[in-house]
């Protein structure tokens, strides 16, 4: 075992170390943290509109009412349904500060970068409806959590990047 954790130590740690100091995985690292509080919050209410105990619905629904879960669930919307938008704004910022340039502006560039590859046509099926009407000039909330979380990271990093270039050029 000394054998193996010796080679680790001398082979994977300096790789390890030089990953750990790359200020994009750092950037990534800071802004996705910056979702935490959102995602804590989210699935507290979460945890407690969905609780697997027996007789928990019914005695929930005598106190609040029938629709008590539904309202229970627009915390969960609000907070799961932004976090890309966070993200991208927070990797962008914490970018920005490694690179010694304007963290708030490279962030709201992010932004604005972020929902411009949004698509703005949405679907949606109302109430007896056979088909899904699609709308324009609508941003679809469902990219803006953690649909669009992948989205949001790749803009953060380009739109930060071409920003200092023009900066510092």
């Amino acid at each position: 075992m000394s054998k193996f954790n010796s080679m680790l130590e001398s082979k994977v740690m300096p790789i390890a170390g030089k990953m750990a100091g790359q200020r994009h995985l750092q950037a990534l690292r800071d802004g996705i943290v910056l979702t935490m509080p959102l995602i804590i919050i989210g699935s507290v209410f979460l945890i407690l509109s969905n609780l697997p105990i027996p007789g928990y619905n019914d005695f929930m629904a005598g106190i609040f009412g029938k629709e008590w879960a539904t309202k229970l669930a627009y915390p969960v919307g609000a907070t799961f349904d932004i976090m890309a938008l966070l993200a991208c704004f927070g990797i962008a910022y914490r970018l920005a500060e490694k690179y010694g340039v304007d963290a708030l502006s490279a962030g709201a560039i992010s932004l604005a970068a972020f929902l411009l590859a949004t698509p703005y046509k949405v679907s949606f099926l109302p109430s007896g409806a056979k088909e899904a009407i699609l709308v324009d000039g609508g941003i679809p909330t469902a990219l803006m959590g953690s649909k669009g979380l992948f989205v949001a990271m790749i803009v953060a990093i380009f739109s930060t990047e071409i920003y200092r270039w023009f900066i510092q050029k």
